[in-house]
């Protein structure tokens, strides 16, 4: 008798589970986390750079759950590198916790969590963020490098695995050029009045929409 599609779903996590417990409760939080923050983008109505503030934690929340039951999946083809694995997969969770806490946090507050220099905790919050987020980065491409030494029977499925990663960590890397100043920016900076706000999401196009009022009475330069 075919099993229904929870007793599927729950077998599936309890495989996922076993093969790594760190990645494996980190992406079950973030899908709590990410219904939790639907219910907030319901509840407050507060709207941070012309978007409901509640929308980037379930956003991230979705996404860094899809990562991390994703990197599982990966990292089961790797063997005999117990040590590495638990150094990767740790190294990963304990990054996007912080980058949560961050978001969320910033959330709460009613304020913007990326490229946030407002004001000094809101700064270092940022630098934190950028931080961390090197290092999930740097996992990524560790395990690029694990695939790439890995002995697979099937190659054409091997290939596949390693050059979706690799690509997965230039995409990543790609972020980098978000966190350099606009020409905007740029030319604030070199008349000494530094901007509140340093980066942006896109990269050489216009960013975001009408600019908008942070809770702290900063203006934002359309993040």
């Amino acid at each position: 008798m075919k099993p229904s599609a929870g007793t599927a779903v729950l077998q599936q996590l309890h495989r996922t589970f076993a093969a790594n417990r760190a990645l494996t409760i980190m992406g079950g939080a973030m899908v709590v986390t990410f219904f939790a923050a639907l219910v907030g983008i319901f509840v407050d109505h507060r709207v941070i750079t012309g978007a409901p503030a509640w929308l980037k934690p379930a956003k991230f929340a979705i996404s860094v759950s899809i990562y991390c039951f994703t990197f599982v999946w990966l990292l089961g083809f790797v063997e005999n590198r117990p040590r590495l694995i638990r150094l990767v997969a740790n190294v990963t969770v304990a990054s996007f916790i912080v980058e949560m806490i961050v978001i969320i946090t910033q959330a709460a507050r009613g304020t913007t969590s990326h490229f946030n220099l407002t004001t000094p905790f809101n700064s270092s919050l940022w630098f934190a963020m950028g931080a961390f987020i090197v290092l999930v980065w740097m996992m990524n491409l560790l395990l690029a490098i694990m695939l790439l030494l890995q002995r697979m029977p099937d190659q054409a499925f091997a290939w596949s695995l390693r050059l979706g990663v690799l690509i997965s960590s230039m995409g990543m890397a790609a972020a980098f050029f978000m966190v350099t100043p606009t020409p905007e920016q740029a030319a604030a900076i070199a008349s000494g009045y530094g901007p509140r706000i340093v980066g942006a999401h896109g990269v050489g196009v216009a960013d975001g929409g009408p600019a908008c009022q942070f809770s702290d009475g900063a203006r934002s330069e359309a993040i």
